[in-house]
């Protein structure tokens, strides 16, 4: 059977002649071009996402993209514009409120953010991720009390998560009560001696009770 189809093959191919050959030649001609043009439009991934979001502006996921790699590249104001676009787009999703909460609290507007997250909360109650987002926030802004509270819950939630004990940490120092922020950084530090966050916070920490010290014994 395949060697009939075989010789039935060369057969035709062979009565078309030179019409033929010219159409297929014609064909990858054509394909060749049109892969050139794609391989120098596409000189970066970058490039590739631009065109997406110049074509649809609508489409988020080029916005995540884009604003991700802006964000790596410390271009917060381009990474806002993309992410606060995706946040639009898709609010049911953790992931885009997430970033754009991130790229808020990174540029200094934490009450922004901290709106953002409430609302996003109130959707999505118990997403741990926008809960210690809406904690830094809450330091950010110097909300202090309010970033001891939820920080408190999600230590007592669970109590081997770092970050949640570290900016805890931090909202005790703005209220400063340093020896409560200077227990929350040991807790770290006996489980990761190499925690820098919890280093600088612990010694943020001494340094603020020698100087209350120091104040008592003047008074």
């Amino acid at each position: 059977l395949v060697i009939g189809l075989s010789g039935l093959l060369r057969h035709q191919l062979h009565s078309a002649g030179k019409s033929f050959v010219i159409t297929v030649s014609l064909v990858a001609a054509v394909l060749a071009v049109n892969s050139y043009r794609q391989a120098t439009r596409w000189r970066s991934e970058g490039e590739l996402w631009r065109y997406a979001v110049k074509t649809n502006d609508n489409a988020w996921q080029p916005h995540m993209i884009l604003g991700a790699k802006c964000f790596e590249k410390e271009q917060f104001e381009a990474a806002l514009e993309h992410f606060a676009k995706a946040a639009k787009l898709r609010p049911d999703l953790v992931e885009t409120q997430e970033a754009y909460a991130l790229v808020l609290i990174r540029i200094g507007q934490g009450e922004q953010a901290s709106a953002l997250l409430e609302n996003a909360l109130q959707k999505q109650a118990g997403q741990r991720k926008l809960e210690l987002l809406l904690v830094a926030a809450y330091v950010e802004s110097e909300a202090s009390t309010k970033a001891e509270s939820l920080a408190k819950k999600l230590v007592a939630d669970d109590p081997g998560n770092f970050r949640a004990r570290a900016l805890l940490g931090s909202a005790l120092l703005q209220l400063a009560r340093y020896a409560a922020a200077a227990k929350e950084f040991q807790e770290i530090l006996k489980i990761d001696s190499a925690n820098k966050e919890a280093q600088e916070g612990l010694a943020t920490a001494f340094k603020g009770l020698h100087g209350a010290k120091e104040r008592d014994e003047s008074s």
